[in-house]
């Protein structure tokens, strides 16, 4: 769900009731609509208070403004990360030509993942994927088989590395830049 303004979400909820709720990111990209962190904040925890009595919320740890919003409601809250040991964490990262590997652990449970894509960063992803996939039954093992499968459809604006007509590589990361985005790309 996106917004606008604060009040977005909450209506987004009155109709959807969600039974899992994912906060995945606060940051700068959205002081233009909200004029305030106070408001992004506020905003992006209406997914919290309007969520289903027993719904999930799912929370990115990696992200201090984030992790302002971990604890404040009873709701059961799952969290992951890249660099912590939280509920999903990973290990043994490693970037090849086209795919990133890496260890994901859940409590004594370690499976080697797999994916065919580019940027570590999109490990972030993947472990929100991954925490909605667990609440909804998946093994860590199937999670990983279909990851690895992957998706044969053109990515076109999505980070890759393409070549010229003329043999220069360029990075194209078009689709939902910002700032952020772009340095990770790079």
């Amino acid at each position: 769900m996106g917004a606008y303004k604060r009040g977005e979400i909450r209506d987004i909820c009155d109709i959807t009731k969600p039974d899992i709720a994912v906060i995945t990111s606060i940051a700068s990209q959205h002081l233009a609509l909200f004029g305030s962190i106070e408001n992004v904040l506020k905003a992006k925890y209406e997914i919290v208070e309007y969520s289903k009595p027993k719904a999930k919320i799912i929370l990115n740890g990696d992200s201090d403004l984030v992790l302002r919003i971990a604890g404040k409601s009873k709701k059961k809250e799952i969290l992951y990360s890249i660099n912590k040991q939280l509920n999903f964490w990973v290990s043994d990262i490693k970037s090849k030509k086209e795919k990133i590997e890496f260890n994901v652990h859940e409590k004594q449970t370690v499976v080697r993942f797999e994916a065919r894509m580019l940027g570590e960063y999109n490990i972030s992803n993947i472990l929100a994927a991954t925490s909605v996939a667990r609440e909804l039954g998946m093994s860590l093992n199937e999670i990983a088989v279909v990851l690895k499968k992957g998706t044969k459809r053109k990515k076109i604006g999505k980070l890759s590395i393409r070549r010229s007509r003329f043999g220069y590589k360029f990075i194209d990361d078009s689709y939902n830049s910002n700032v952020a985005g772009f340095q990770a790309a790079l």
